[in-house]
């Protein structure tokens, strides 16, 4: 079969149509055609047709694919190639994790958000955006927090109501007056990033949080020049700007320019409010060394590193008007 494809005229973070391309290749050529097959296990000639568009913002630096695929290409991309199955280590993991959501770094995330904002937990109302297995939606609802989550995929939306998370539309989160939005690893997938963060923006209440968090560049433009020149470039060093999939790979100025785009300001939690869940009993636990060290070494850990990017924007404070 073939599939549609569309083109973006402006950068996803800053909006900016001034930009430098970094490669056009065939998705189904000799650099990308092997890695296709191997990641999505699909043979790459149902993408014949489609290329490997990619620029750099020359105002924010952000990296973003110019063609991206359709709406078709979508639905075939995340509900059959890449699938809901999960590895019996990562669903013990899981497990684990919801059982125990004081010891997550997902619940401790929660509560550095609650102690910002100098709410309890308990009075908490957020929403996991993009949330996939729904782990971080049903970490905040072992907490007591008013947990909600959205994803594409129906069978995920299906399977966090089967365990009291409260799913909602992508039409009703405007509106929702959410204390905490989270995007962890989503804004990297998003095609329609203007219209994803209007909808989120709108979704906050006033002085609500809104995290995002997407896979730093790191040496992704070297990668990129690889494919370019023909060459089947290092899956994992291509991975920030992967083809079909992350089609957006940010800077902290990218997403600075894209909160402030939605009246939205960059925010950083200080580190006590990062240790706010030693002020919860039972957050740390000596039966878990490693899980513990981690935990106490993570508020030390910079929210801007080589491999990751996290950045906290927060909704005015007062009603507009």
């Amino acid at each position: 079969m073939g599939y549609d494809f569309t083109q973006r005229a402006q950068c996803p973070a800053c909006g900016g149509t001034n930009r430098e391309p970094l490669c056009d290749a065939p998705l189904d050529g000799i650099a990308l055609g092997p890695v296709i097959a191997r990641h999505y296990a699909v043979d790459p000639v149902v993408l014949a047709g489609g290329r490997y568009r990619v620029s750099r913002c020359l105002a924010c630096a952000t990296i973003y694919h110019t063609e991206v695929a359709g709406e078709a290409l979508l639905t075939d991309l995340y509900d059959v190639w890449l699938g809901a199955a999960v590895g019996a280590a990562y669903r013990a993991e899981f497990d684990w994790l919801v059982a125990h959501p004081r010891q997550s770094r997902d619940g401790h995330e929660i509560m550095t958000a609650a102690s910002f904002l100098e709410m309890p937990l308990r009075g908490l109302k957020t929403l996991d955006y993009g949330m996939g297995q729904g782990l971080w939606a049903r970490v905040a609802l072992g907490l007591g927090a008013a947990s909600h989550g959205f994803d594409l995929s129906e069978t995920r939306m299906r399977a966090a109501r089967e365990h009291g998370v409260a799913t909602i539309g992508y039409g009703d989160i405007e509106g929702g007056r959410f204390d905490l939005v989270n995007t962890e690893q989503v804004m990297e997938h998003v095609t329609a990033v203007e219209a994803v963060m209007a909808q989120l923006s709108r979704g906050l209440r006033p002085g609500g949080l809104l995290k995002i968090a997407v896979p730093a560049q790191a040496a992704v433009d070297e990668a990129i020049a690889e494919v370019a020149s023909g060459k089947v470039p290092d899956a994992n060093r291509l991975m920030p700007a992967f083809p079909l999939e992350h089609v957006n790979a940010f800077t902290s100025a990218g997403l600075l320019a894209l909160g402030e785009r939605f009246g939205l300001q960059r925010v950083t939690p200080t580190l006590a409010q990062r240790f706010a869940f030693l002020r919860t009993a039972g957050t740390v636990s000596t039966r878990r060394p490693k899980n513990a060290v981690k935990e106490l070494v993570r508020p030390f850990i910079p929210y801007e590193s080589r491999r990751d990017l996290t950045i906290w924007l927060q909704a005015p404070v007062v009603d507009a008007g």
